[in-house]
């Protein structure tokens, strides 16, 4: 991550942006599996 912004939207929600390096491109099975792990419960973007 190069640089990120974090704002909170009048509705509460919040927008993250910013400039980011690609370093890696991970297997597509091994993203979703490793993002289930390490989110939240529920919290998961493929959840």
């Amino acid at each position: 991550m190069i640089e990120q912004t974090i704002k909170r939207n009048d509705d509460g929600n919040h927008t993250t942006s910013g400039i980011y390096e690609i370093i890696e491109i991970y297997d597509p099975e091994y993203q979703i599996q490793i993002t289930k792990h390490e989110s939240p419960q529920g919290l998961s973007y493929f959840e």
